[in-house]
């Protein structure tokens, strides 16, 4: 057994995916809020049986790891190698590239550049002064530990020469990672000097990056530095804190999203575990895409200048569009979380509980800063609020603030509505493009797939005898089908019961995904004594579907004869057309 076949017997692919998604039984398969597309009603199926899964959706399917690649961004060797690691499988003969090899000594560095800030902050004489710091803002030291802060001193060279001396790290690595720059003399110098350090860690707990505080409040630089954009670490997808947070998200069903590192941290110290913190100011699709693996419920405490901000809109949108339910937090006693929770934790409590929808939160503060009496006020304040409440997905919360708005501006909802669909045009012509999603099924697909998934899951040796006759050429147009129809029929010749462990062994590769979405199409509520029946329907169906493309084709023919005046067969059309249709009305008008 290649190692490929040996991981996958033994990782369950059930529990793995629940392990990043979550996942709910409905009969013999499992179904989930798709990870790859937003979407708010669940389209993602697993099979436990055959150990693959697929989405319904956008069309995504495969196994445990096609799965692991699209969800964290993978290649197949390295999730070839994480899998063998989780499964205790040897991989002999796969040496790693030179980009892996890479990528792993830019962590390493990262690692050991978060390890000697730390120590510097914790066990040096160089940190006093940023450990009274941390102190003064009620900073622990468990919390310290376990988000592994940190302290740069105000020195040049300092780490530089600890990794290249010490550690035996390149220049050209170190400055890869982003730690270090390279001055207009070719000198390399530290990025990061007289700072409280960040570390900043994907939800693997890879080490990618780190955001620096300055600690002179005197000094003329930046208050935050942040590791510029690297091969490891890309601002809008990740949040500070979510390789830790993450299981409590997970466990609260709910995410709370601050600004800040100390928001965050002073947050988590208060008892609030489920809580992460933005790198930027506006959710970003990836960050949204992220969250959602563990919860579809967030709720932002944000600068209140957010829903003036037109980038801070746009992530509220998009979080929407991928089905997140979001809220806002609404504190007061300070001017963030940090200095809220420091005057009164337990305020910061209440305002998370007592959070309001976000459409809520944008129209109030609209209201707030513009004049709802005045023309110029109404204008501003739909201009504002209104592409917002147009991008929402669903059409009955939709209307519901719609007329919120109405109400508030003392008008009808249908003006709102009016001048909403006049705000909508402009945006739709500089909208970004959006992934392609899948083409519409049309009839005819529908009921293939709901044959050849009928046979698959719940026909019999007999059942597949009796059908197979009827089906006359042309009826299947997915060639596909007719393939697996006939490997089906084949198999039936050689045994007389059905297991699709046996069936899939022996066809082609090729036609493996078709087989695997057939066999996760739902077919719950068929019973098995319906099964014939339900085949009988549908063969019905796709002949007249068949009846109507023919009789198509001879009414284009007879057309084009009439318009070319040419009569040669045009009576033998005639009653070929007359045939047809006889047929058609008798399929549709029988009983059944």
């Amino acid at each position: 057994m290649d190692p490929r076949e040996q991981i996958k017997a033994k990782i369950d692919i059930v529990p793995f995916i629940a392990e990043h998604i979550p996942l709910k039984q409905l009969g013999r398969n499992f179904k989930a809020l798709c990870p790859f597309h937003g979407e708010k009603t669940p389209s993602f199926v697993v099979s436990p049986e055959r150990q693959i899964w697929h989405c319904f959706g956008c069309g995504k399917g495969g196994d445990i790891f096609t799965f692991l690649m699209e969800f964290e961004k993978m290649e197949f060797v390295e999730a070839l190698r994480t899998l063998a690691q989780r499964a205790g499988v040897k991989l002999t003969s796969l040496a790693p590239s030179h980009t892996e090899q890479l990528k792993e000594r830019l962590f390493q560095i990262n690692h050991l550049s978060s390890e000697f800030y730390h120590y510097l902050l914790t066990e040096h004489e160089v940190g006093e002064k940023a450990r009274d710091y941390l102190k003064n803002r009620g900073m622990k030291k468990q919390t310290i530990d376990a988000f592994k802060l940190g302290f740069a001193p105000e020195k040049w060279e300092l780490l530089f020469d600890y990794l290249t001396r010490k550690k035996g790290f390149t220049a050209d690595e170190i400055e890869q990672t982003g730690l270090v720059a390279r001055s207009q003399q070719g000198k390399y110098y530290d990025r990061f000097r007289n700072r409280i350090m960040f570390t900043l860690r994907d939800h693997r707990s890879n080490v990618v990056g780190f955001a620096g505080r300055l600690l002179d409040p005197d000094a003329k630089e930046a208050k935050y530095v942040n590791t510029p954009e690297t091969s490891l670490y890309h601002k809008g997808e990740l949040f500070y804190g979510f390789d830790i947070t993450k299981e409590a998200i997970k466990k609260e069903d709910n995410a709370i999203i601050v600004e800040g590192e100390f928001d965050m941290l002073s947050s988590f110290q208060a008892g609030i575990p489920n809580v992460v913190a933005l790198k930027g100011t506006a959710l970003t699709l990836m960050q949204a895409k992220l969250i959602k693996r563990f919860t579809q419920n967030v709720a932002l405490a944000l600068d209140l200048d957010i829903a003036g901000d037109a980038a801070s809109r746009r992530g509220i949108q998009i979080a929407d569009n991928e089905g997140l339910n979001i809220k806002v937090i609404r504190g007061t006693g300070g001017k963030d979380p940090d200095e809220m929770i420091r005057n009164n934790p337990l305020a910061w409590k209440k305002a998370i509980k007592s959070a309001v929808s976000v459409y809520d939160f944008l129209i109030d503060s609209a209201i707030g800063r513009f004049d709802k009496k005045a023309p110029d006020g109404k204008k501003q304040i739909t201009e504002e609020i209104l592409p917002s409440i147009s991008a929402i997905g669903n059409e009955i919360v939709k209307a519901h603030f719609i007329k919120r708005v109405a109400v508030e501006l003392d008008t009808t909802e249908e003006v709102v509505v009016k001048q909403m669909e006049k705000l909508e045009k402009p945006m739709i012509a500089s909208a970004p493009a959006v992934a392609a999603k899948q083409k519409p099924t049309s009839r005819q697909e529908v009921l293939e797939e709901y044959l050849m998934a009928l046979l698959l899951q719940k026909g019999d040796k007999m059942l597949i005898q009796k059908v197979h006759p009827r089906l006359e050429a042309n009826l299947l147009q997915n060639q596909v089908h007719e393939k697996v129809l006939h490997l089906l029929l084949g198999f039936y010749e050689r045994e007389e019961i059905f297991d699709i462990r046996k069936f899939v062994k022996d066809i082609p590769v090729e036609l493996l995904p078709t087989v695997d979405k057939l066999y996760l199409i739902d077919t719950e509520a068929i019973a098995l004594e319906d099964v014939a029946f339900e085949v009988d329907q549908t063969i019905r169906e796709l002949k007249v579907l068949l009846l109507k493309r023919q009789m198509e084709e001879v009414a284009v023919q007879l057309k084009k004869m009439e318009k070319e005046q040419n009569r040669k067969g045009f009576s033998t059309l005639e009653r070929q057309f007359t045939t047809l249709s006889t047929r058609l009305l008798k399929l549709t008008t029988s009983v059944h």
